[in-house]
């Protein structure tokens, strides 16, 4: 189970900067009615980020029972 955690985990993180480009100025996580709002400041498109992240979701929350969702906060 650690491993599965683990992996869930590292999974969200990799697809939050796939570009590997460091969009993100800030990032605040907030957890409300069994979702991960991960909140993100950036003035970028971050079209492949929000693209990649949904297929990375849905193991996350078959291992922690919660859904983590983007929410972006342009500047």
């Amino acid at each position: 189970m650690t491993i599965a955690r683990l992996t869930a985990i590292l999974r969200v993180a990799n697809a939050l900067d796939r570009s590997h480009r460091r969009k993100f100025d800030d990032l605040q996580i907030r957890i409300q009615d069994r979702k991960m709002y991960i909140l993100v400041e950036t003035g970028e498109d971050i079209s492949l980020e929000k693209g990649l992240f949904s297929q990375r979701a849905d193991f996350f929350e078959e291992v922690f029972g919660i859904r983590p969702v983007i929410k972006q906060k342009k500047r």
